[in-house]
């Protein structure tokens, strides 16, 4: 996990200027609901309400195969792989993403956990009749909720793709000085706001909307953060977004990012590296059958160090591990890569895919 000295110092200024700004900045209440909600909704036990989008081969009684996909930081239900429609059809793949707690049209979830998030995937395909079993694609930060899947209920969970996933840092199997290693190569600003979020996330809001210092390089898309190729991927996607306005924080900043970012480094009450057992999506000839497990990352990846995910491949036998020699953290918004991505995903057993520049 990480430690030592020369974190805690490089964390004394972010932490002065929070607790100066605390008393002006606490975090808002939850806002009210978006003047208007254009998107369907799923009214989940509590109450909540999750906005969703969905995709492909429509309806969905048509398709051979359901796809949930989990957006990440900053960022909502309009996340979308940019595969070919020609394999999606070919494939008969069925796609729905929804606004994770906070984002966009979904409402917030002022207790939210990784288990919480967890258990609003699983409500979700309930509500919306995807079967006993459905696929998952998690991006970025959107990967601990596939991690918690695989965790609360593996028997749902038909196969999985963790695409450039985060690692906490603080996961207790860790190796102390892998950790640190790649925690310290964050930049500085990045290196104070998941210190805060996990360590002093009531002042988090103080911290993130202060203007003495940067807050955080990656939400600036400072370039030190980006590899090249992100950087290519980042002027492309500005050029045209999708959707054109952000959608991402209608509910405030505090109950989107801020929030994520709270549970993302926070304490998740389980550790990957030594809970997990290889999941089962069910019987086959008698036996069961195991869950394709699929992690895919770049070795330019500027956010995760590709040391990390290495890591936790190789302590993980039953992680397929697929590795892009040129890439950083945001090539999954390339088609070659996310047709690969949702090839090897649904794969029959024994039929994996060729990857394009895989180890």
């Amino acid at each position: 996990m990480v430690a030592g000295s020369t974190a805690a110092l490089t964390l004394l200024s972010a932490m002065a200027v929070a607790v100066l700004l605390l008393p002006l900045r606490r975090p808002p209440p939850p806002p009210p609901p978006p003047p208007s909600v254009v998107s369907p909704r799923v009214r989940l036990r509590e109450g909540r309400r999750l906005a969703y989008r969905e995709w492909g081969v429509l309806p969905m009684e048509k398709a051979s195969h359901r796809v949930v996909v989990l957006h990440g930081f900053d960022d909502s239900k309009h996340f979308a792989l940019p595969v070919s429609p020609e394999l999606v059809e070919e494939m008969g793949v069925y796609f729905v993403s929804f606004d994770r707690a906070g984002y966009g049209e979904s409402d917030p979830h002022p207790a939210r956990t990784v288990q919480s998030d967890a258990m609003d995937v699983e409500e979700f395909a309930d509500r919306l009749g995807l079967g006993p079993r459905f696929y998952l694609v998690g991006a970025s930060l959107g990967s601990y909720p596939v991690w918690a899947c695989i965790k609360h209920f593996p028997h749902r969970v038909a196969g999985a793709a963790l695409v450039a996933p985060l690692v906490n840092f603080w996961w207790a199997s860790l190796p102390a000085e892998m950790a640190r290693a790649a925690y310290e190569k964050r930049e500085a600003s990045d290196q104070r706001a998941m210190w805060i979020a996990r360590y002093a996330p009531w002042l988090l809001h103080g911290y993130m909307t202060q203007n003495l210092v940067t807050p955080s390089a990656a939400l600036a898309r400072h370039p030190n953060v980006f590899s090249p190729q992100d950087l290519q991927i980042l002027a492309t996607l500005s050029q045209n977004p999708n959707p054109p306005e952000n959608k991402a924080r209608l509910q405030g900043v505090h109950e989107s990012l801020h929030r994520d970012m709270m549970v993302a480094f926070g304490d998740w009450g389980f550790d990957p590296l030594t809970d997990l057992a290889e999941p089962c999506s069910g019987e086959e000839g008698g036996a069961a059958a195991a869950t394709a497990v699929h992690l895919w990352h770049g070795r330019e990846d500027r956010l995760f160090p590709v040391e990390l995910l290495r890591h936790v491949a190789a302590r993980l036998p039953w992680i397929r591990y697929h590795e892009c020699a040129d890439c950083g953290h945001l090539f999954v918004h390339n088609q070659t890569w996310s047709d690969a991505i949702l090839r090897d995903l649904l794969a029959r057993p024994g039929q994996p895919q060729p990857s394009p520049g895989e180890l």
